[in-house]
C-alpha cells in the first residue's frame, strides 16, 4: 500500500474525496512477441499450446502460444501478407493440444471453416452468425457445407467457476496486462491496425494460460475421471460431467442414451398433484388449486410458458413473509434481510448435501 495513504501509525487516512475525475489515456511499450521457427515448433509438438482467433471485414488472425515455453506462432489472411499457409496450419492443430476460452462454439468451427479455403468474408459472416445468429456448430457446418475434423482440444469455459468473460477471469487473476479489443470488429483494418489486433490478441493468450494454470486441480481430476470411464471430459462443468458420465453408464446397460424429448412448441398440460399435496390454510389451498387447473404451453424455444394466473402469485403472504411464485417454484421477495439470536430465538447452520 502506497505511503500517502498512511498515517505514522500504519492506519489509513481519510481522504477527501475528488469533485471531478479524468479519465486519461494509459501509455505502454509494446509486449515483445518470440515466435516460433519451423525446426522450435516441430521440437515442441505434443504439448498444449493457447489459441484465439480474431477476425474483421479484411483480416483473419489465427494465433498459438506455447503453454511451457511462451513462444508464438501466427497464421494471417490479410491484403499483401504472404500467403495463408494451410498445411503448416493444419499440422499445428493436429499435433499440439488445443486450448482456448470459449473454442468449442466459436473458435474451433472458424478455423476448421478457414482450412476449407474460405474467404475473410465467409469467415466475417460466420462469426456474425455464431455470435448474432446463435448458430451452432453443426449448423455452420450445413450453412457453409464442410466437416470438422477430430482434434485434441480443452476448452476451458465451463471448466472455470461460475460464468464470466475471459477479462473478468484475468482481472480476479491479477492478471499484469488488461486489454479491450482495440477497434470496432465491424470495421477494415490498417496494417498498423492489424499489427495491434495481433498484439491484443497474443495478450489474450497469455491470459488464457493464466487461467489454464488455475484450473489444473480441476483439469486433472476430469482427466482422471476421464481415464475411468472412458469419456473426455476436460472441457465440461461440474453439471455437464455428471449427465455424461450417468448417460454413458445407462448405454452400456440398456445399449441405448437416454435423450431429451422432443416436444412440439405449443403443446399444453396441466400439473398433475400428487395425492399426498394437501395445505390446512384457505390461501395456500386456493394456490393449489389454481395451479392444478392452470395450462402450460411449450414455447418454441423448448421452455414452458408462465401461465397468466400465476401473476396473481406475485404476492403471497405466509406468515411474516411475502413470496412470489413461478415456473420455478416459490421463492421469498425480500432484497436484504438480517438475523439476530436472542433469549427466543438460536440460529442455527445446517450443513446438507443436497435439497434434491
Amino acid at each position: 500500500m502506497a505511503k500517502n495513504f498512511l498515517d505514522e501509525n500504519g492506519f489509513l487516512v481519510k481522504r477527501r474525496p475528488l469533485t471531478r475525475t479524468f479519465t486519461v489515456p494509459l501509455e505502454r511499450e509494446e509486449i515483445e512477441v518470440n515466435y516460433f521457427t519451423d525446426s522450435e515448433l516441430y521440437a515442441a509438438k505434443n504439448s498444449p499450446m493457447i489459441f484465439d482467433l480474431e477476425i474483421y471485414p479484411n483480416y483473419f488472425l489465427a494465433a498459438f502460444q506455447h503453454y511451457y515455453n511462451k513462444k508464438v506462432v501466427t497464421f494471417e489472411i490479410f491484403p499483401g501478407r504472404e500467403v495463408f499457409n494451410y498445411q503448416k496450419l493444419l499440422w499445428v492443430m493436429h499435433n499440439f493440444c488445443l486450448v482456448g476460452f470459449n473454442s468449442l462454439k466459436f473458435d474451433i468451427p472458424i478455423l476448421w471453416l478457414a482450412m476449407t479455403g474460405a474467404t475473410v468474408d465467409d469467415l466475417h459472416q460466420a462469426v456474425f452468425d455464431i455470435i448474432v445468429g446463435n448458430m451452432r456448430s453443426n449448423e455452420i457446418e450445413m450453412k457453409y457445407r464442410f466437416k470438422m475434423g477430430v482434434i485434441n482440444t480443452i476448452d476451458l469455459i465451463e471448466v472455470a467457476p461460475l460464468s464470466a468473460s475471459l477479462k473478468a477471469y484475468g482481472s480476479r487473476l491479477h492478471t499484469s496486462r488488461l486489454q479491450d479489443l482495440p477497434f470496432d470488429p465491424a470495421v477494415e483494418l490498417t496494417p498498423d491496425q492489424a499489427h495491434q489486433v495481433k498484439l491484443y490478441c497474443i495478450n489474450d493468450l497469455a491470459m488464457t494460460a493464466e487461467l489454464l494454470t488455475s484450473l489444473e486441480p480441476q483439469l486433472n481430476l476430469r482427466v482422471a475421471m476421464g481415464k475411468e470411464y472412458g469419456l473426455d471430459l476436460r472441457s465440461k462443468s461440474d453439471p455437464q460431467i455428471a449427465e455424461t458420465v450417468i448417460c454413458s453408464e445407462i448405454a452400456k446397460l440398456n445399449g441405448k442414451r437416454p435423450k431429451r424429448p422432443k416436444i412440439a412448441p405449443g403443446t399444453s398440460f396441466k400439473y398433475q398433484v400428487p395425492n399426498f399435496v394437501s395445505y390446512k390454510t384457505p390461501l395456500l389451498q386456493n394456490v393449489l388449486k389454481l395451479v392444478r387447473n392452470a395450462e402450460f404451453v411449450i414455447k418454441d424455444n423448448g421452455q414452458v410458458q408462465e401461465p397468466p394466473e400465476f401473476k396473481q402469485l406475485k404476492k403471497l403472504r405466509i406468515g411474516s413473509s411475502t413470496y412470489t411464485m413461478g415456473i420455478g417454484g416459490l421463492h421469498s421477495t425480500e432484497e436484504k434481510v438480517s438475523h439476530k439470536s436472542d433469549d427466543e430465538f438460536l440460529l442455527i447452520d445446517r450443513d446438507v448435501a443436497s435439497y434434491y
